[in-house]
């Protein structure tokens, strides 16, 4: 009986704990750094960082400070354009990003982009450069599929994506 009593007390006190915790937020705007008020996509990676996507711009927040990622058209290791519609991570670390002109990947190495663009006359590029959202798959050498549309025709496409890189 005594212990009874006593695993009992043991889970109100351990229940009343739970119960009582506070969350605090933070709202996070532009005054403090965000690109853009109008959040599209957000994503936590395996280090940590939140990746905020908005209509203009990719914003990286390390818990203290936003660094913002935006197109320039005269580099062509910046993100391809400023509306980011989808933001995932892969098994090897990079940072894939679906914005309204192709998709990215970014390198945390070097804080450059590549791009990946649809190309007409190439049958392995992306099926059209307006990417809505990433997906990871499992399927042998691939690291996710992207979804795509095709404006014109109002037809979305999904593409699988194949790596070439080396596994660790």
């Amino acid at each position: 009986m005594k212990r009874l009593i006593c695993f009992g007390m043991i889970i109100i006190f351990i229940s009343q704990d739970l119960w009582s915790q506070q969350f605090l937020f933070e709202h996070l705007t532009i005054d403090e750094g965000l690109s853009q008020n109008t959040i599209l996509c957000m994503f936590k990676d395996s280090e940590g960082f939140i990746w905020i996507g908005t209509q203009h711009g990719l914003n990286r927040y390390d818990g203290y400070q936003f660094r913002v990622f935006l197109s320039d058209p005269s580099d062509s290791t910046s993100i391809s354009n400023d509306y980011i519609s989808a933001i995932y991570e892969d098994q090897y670390g990079l940072i894939w990003v679906c914005t309204d002109y192709g998709l990215c990947s970014f390198d945390r190495n070097t804080e450059k982009f590549t791009r990946y663009l649809h190309d007409p006359s190439d049958e392995h590029s992306i099926s059209d450069n307006v990417c809505l959202r990433l997906k990871s798959v499992a399927m042998e050498n691939c690291t996710l599929a992207l979804k795509t549309a095709d404006l014109t025709s109002g037809t979305e496409k999904l593409t699988v994506l194949h790596t070439t890189l080396p596994t660790a």
